[in-house]
């Protein structure tokens, strides 16, 4: 294989691998706005592999969960709970609190389960209802103010986001079919006919109209 070859193989596989992470990304954020947006009829947060993703709407645990960060939660089975976790919870059906765990009833009520007093670190006393196991959606295992605030935004203008993604992977895959005709000026143009087609179906797909 002469040296050539060798090089555009080379930049072949790197023109792959960048288009491999261009999706990735793409199919992150697309996930991360899934995670954001719930079923208002149902009001539970939707789980993928036992997480969950939300926004927090309140500053009742500002200095230590700042209001608008995007946390996620881990189902936990409630005998793992401490006192100092933070957990989000149910406290209707179309509306989750988080508030850290600051008593545990080992029997509450002789039900034969655990009872958790909790209590935004911002206020001055604890919350008056003390949370069921069955209510508890997951404990806080992250957060981030910064992707909570990027992800809200694209959750609200994610037409405006998706029409300028498919703009961009049609403007690479123009840029890289240019490319091409300059590397190799003697190729087929049918090629470059079929490749044009490909880009339209992606761009079609992503905004639904197909």
């Amino acid at each position: 294989m002469e040296v050539g070859e060798k090089e555009k193989n080379i930049q072949n596989k790197k023109a792959r691998m960048r288009g491999v992470l261009f999706y990735i990304f793409l199919v992150v954020i697309l996930v991360a706005v899934f995670f954001l947006t719930r079923e208002e009829a149902a009001g539970v947060p939707r789980h993928i592999a036992g997480l969950s993703a939300m926004r927090v709407l309140t500053g009742s645990m500002q200095s230590e969960i700042p209001r608008d960060a995007l946390i996620v939660t881990r189902q936990v089975d409630p005998q793992e709970i401490r006192v100092g976790d933070d957990i989000t919870f149910m406290v209707s059906e179309t509306t989750t609190m988080t508030h850290r765990v600051v008593l545990i009833y080992e029997d509450y009520r002789d039900t034969g389960q655990r009872g958790f007093q909790t209590q935004g670190v911002e206020n001055p006393s604890p919350d008056r209802e003390i949370v069921r196991p069955e209510n508890i959606v997951g404990r806080v295992v992250w957060h981030n103010l910064l992707l909570g605030r990027a992800m809200f935004f694209i959750r609200e203008n994610v037409i405006a986001i998706g029409i300028f993604v498919a703009l961009l992977i049609a403007f690479v895959a123009m840029m890289r079919i240019v490319l091409k005709r300059k590397d190799a000026p003697g190729e087929v143009e049918q090629e470059d006919d079929m490749e044009v087609d490909r880009i339209k179906e992606e761009i079609l797909d992503l905004l639904g109209i197909n």
